[in-house]
């Protein structure tokens, strides 16, 4: 059987146009996909059913021109190859073209069919390069991030607890959504924690449960997103995402939302899962967290919000364990009495450790009034 042919897809205003470049294209080693509006392209290449590895668009059109198609492709769908159709003669203003918005060639109208043909096989065969590339640069990135991430783990189970919640829920509410590069958000929601390494857990536990911080620990916790960025700056591929978790520090980039830009978007979903994942762990049900995402001052999208509504809040798991007084932390759950030997109640099951607490219970081990193991239950 041979091989399932490439699909074209071409772009014109012009239907006779359209004609002769159906007729002119060799349709036994390419499929035919015509579009008469820049509007159409966009909702073929969103249609799950196709699968356009060439674009071919006439440069003048009414509401949205060829450039601008080209250049939101290029943005949007930077993996497909890219033709201008064009009679112009001016081949300096062309050149000009070609770089400024990644154009792979250029057509020149009267359609020469053999030439015509020539340069779409040649577009296919760039489009299969690069996809090769990308997937020995991806499978790269791939075991970088692994590398980051079990470091993470290793030195911040905390941060990396949260991260993984962070990435599951970015990754069901981009696609929600439909978020561009959802790959790209999957490395960025997966990396959201990164600088955390930096900061001991015990720190990090406290701010997430709005424990009172020095301005030191404030300074460290605020920090975090660039001490991601001067990791990631350093590994080739990886310099956006580092940009990505800055923006997801700052307000919402709206405007930028609104256009579509990746990283506002990217920035703006991990922004909005990790501040609803903190607030299910500080005992917040979903109805509640939604609602005070809706009034935060942090005016997320109500785009985020609504598609949000959908996803299935993730459980927090845990498990019930004895532990040494001196190795309890700050957001573990107490889950027996603690008495003294006469039995005065020191602290009551159910109780979340805080730093009082922790002090409490170790002040009262110190003077031997209590057992040295106490039931807690911890994330796992």
């Amino acid at each position: 059987m041979s091989p399932e042919r490439p699909q074209i897809l071409v772009v014109d205003d012009d239907n006779l146009l359209l004609k002769i470049i159906r007729n002119s294209l060799d349709d036994k080693h390419f499929e035919f996909v015509p579009a008469v509006s820049g509007k159409m392209a966009l909702e073929v290449l969103k249609s799950k059913d196709y699968q356009i590895k060439v674009i071919v668009s006439d440069m003048i059109m009414p509401e949205m021109d060829g450039l601008q198609l080209l250049g939101l492709m290029q943005r949007e769908y930077p993996d497909i190859t890219r033709i201008l159709l064009t009679g112009s003669n001016d081949i300096a203003y062309i050149a000009e073209i070609l770089n400024q918005i990644g154009i792979f060639r250029f057509i020149r109208k009267p359609i020469n069919p053999p030439v015509f043909n020539k340069t779409v096989n040649d577009a296919v065969e760039y489009f299969h390069q690069m996809a090769a590339d990308r997937e020995v640069v991806q499978n790269t990135l791939s075991q970088s991030v692994d590398a980051l991430m079990k470091i993470l783990e290793i030195t911040n189970g905390v941060a990396f607890s949260l991260s993984q919640h962070v990435r599951e829920y970015a990754i069901k509410l981009g696609k929600e959504i439909d978020a561009p590069a959802i790959w790209n958000l999957d490395i960025a929601a997966q990396l959201s924690q990164l600088g955390c390494i930096t900061i001991p857990e015990l720190i990090l536990e406290r701010y997430y449960w709005d424990d009172t911080l020095t301005p030191k620990e404030e300074s460290m916790v605020r920090n975090h997103p660039q001490i991601s960025l001067s990791i990631l700056r350093n590994i080739p591929r990886l310099e956006h995402i580092g940009n990505t978790l800055i923006a997801a520090s700052q307000r919402i980039d709206k405007e930028g939302f609104e256009n579509g830009e990746a990283i506002a978007i990217h920035s703006a979903v991990i922004k909005f899962v990790t501040t609803f994942e903190l607030l299910i762990r500080k005992g917040r049900d979903r109805d509640q967290a939604i609602e005070i995402l809706e009034e935060s001052k942090e005016d997320f999208p109500a785009v985020l919000i609504e598609a949000f509504k959908e996803v299935e809040v993730i459980q927090p798991k845990s498990k019930v364990i004895d532990l040494e007084i001196d190795k309890i932390k700050n957001g573990m759950w107490i889950e027996e009495d603690v008495k003294t030997k006469d039995g005065v109640l020191i602290v009551s099951k159910g109780y979340r450790v805080n730093e009082a607490v922790r002090n409490r219970l170790v002040n009262f081990s110190d003077e031997g009034e209590i057992e040295y193991m106490v039931k807690v239950r911890v994330s796992r």
